[in-house]
């Protein structure tokens, strides 16, 4: 069986990795990401935090307690709810999570980089295909099977399964859909 993930970010890669732990060996994974090479995209994450609530721990540790291990390691506990609050102090809400007790883990906060190194450290090399552009993404009919995938030189591919983790401006997405669906922000603003 072929697998194609589109897309090299935190949910593509958890995904290669919860199908390697999980699905038998006769299938075939190939990732194909958009940017040149793994360090431009996690400079992209630069900045930007996580908090990794305990059933997503649970379920890394699921397909990579190393994973899992990594990440605890440097990050630091937050407990079981997270205050956000503005520039002056004032509460603007309260998030919480589930509990140690029933989910074995507390909520952890981290830079986004440290986890998407952590899951990219895990993957084979040899099963993502950097700086490659996906162009489009169509089923084939019936009698043939399977799902087409178009790179941005032309190429055609065809895989068994299509997963589509390309993020919110996602190729995927807009070519099953025909755009039918396309990316809304709505900011909302609190006084």
């Amino acid at each position: 069986m072929q697998i194609i993930i589109v897309g090299a970010g935190i949910t593509g890669l958890s995904t290669y990795l919860a199908l390697k732990k999980h699905i038998s060996d006769d299938l075939s994974i190939t990732i194909i990401e958009s940017h040149p090479s793994a360090s431009l995209l996690t400079q992209r994450f630069e900045g930007s935090g996580i908090a990794l609530a305990p059933n997503s721990q649970r379920a890394i540790s699921s397909f990579s307690p190393a994973v899992l291990a990594y990440i605890q390691s440097q990050s630091f506990s937050h407990g079981s709810a997270i205050s956000f609050r503005n520039s002056h102090g004032k509460l603007l809400g309260n998030m919480t999570f589930g509990s140690k007790e029933r989910y074995g883990f507390e909520t952890c906060v981290l830079p986004r980089t440290v986890l998407h190194s952590a899951l990219l450290k895990e993957v084979n090399d040899i099963d993502v295909r950097w700086g490659i552009r996906v162009t489009g993404v169509w089923e084939v009919d019936a009698g043939e099977g399977g799902t087409v995938v178009e790179l941005g030189d032309g190429t055609i591919i065809r895989a068994d399964l299509v997963i589509g983790a390309d993020g919110i401006h996602s190729v995927v997405r807009d070519s099953l859909f025909n755009g039918k669906y396309p990316t809304e922000f709505k900011w909302v603003f609190l006084p």
